[in-house]
């Protein structure tokens, strides 16, 4: 499943902001960087250092199609992040398991966790069906940024996906 796409590892700022735009323009700032009320590009710059944050994009028949990022979790445990361009979606099952067999590949690391924010319901039955288990809730996990309150805290939904090759 993994030789259908392709993984880029991207390192530089005008590539970094090339998706910046793309999770504008695809409204998934929302759900990338929701501590912020609203991101701006030193934002993401920020928070996607190359050397600390790996970010690859991932392409389909030469067509850029999303991306996964890592981004320090727990000790050794890298937390990680998808976003999916709407063409995609559909694919979305496929994807996400390509991009954890490409992690396996990369990393030597027995594991890859999820922290959601508790009401992104919708992104639990494709956290399940990449394989990755829900351990819990922790309560005031994570950082909601709203207009009223721009540290609002939120449950998080923790998740692990254990190492398969």
């Amino acid at each position: 499943m993994t030789n259908e796409y392709a993984f880029e590892l991207v390192w530089s700022r005008e590539d970094r902001a090339a998706i910046f735009d793309k999770l504008k323009e695809e409204r998934l700032l929302k759900y990338n960087m929701h501590h912020k009320w609203r991101p701006e590009l030193e934002d993401w710059l920020e928070m996607t250092p190359p050397g600390e944050v790996d970010v690859y994009r991932i392409s389909w028949r030469g067509q850029w199609c999303g991306i996964y990022y890592l981004t320090p979790g727990f000790n050794y445990i890298p937390l990680i992040h998808f976003a999916i361009w709407k063409p995609f979606r559909s694919r979305y099952v496929e994807m996400g398991r390509a991009a954890l067999q490409h992690f396996d590949m990369m990393y030597q690391l027995p594991a890859v966790m999820g922290l959601t924010p508790a009401h992104f319901r919708h992104v639990f039955p494709a956290v399940r069906r990449w394989g990755f288990e829900i351990l819990g809730t922790i309560p005031a996990a994570l950082v909601v940024a709203t207009a009223d309150d721009p540290e609002k805290p939120c449950d998080g939904v923790l998740s692990v996906n254990y190492r398969r090759i």
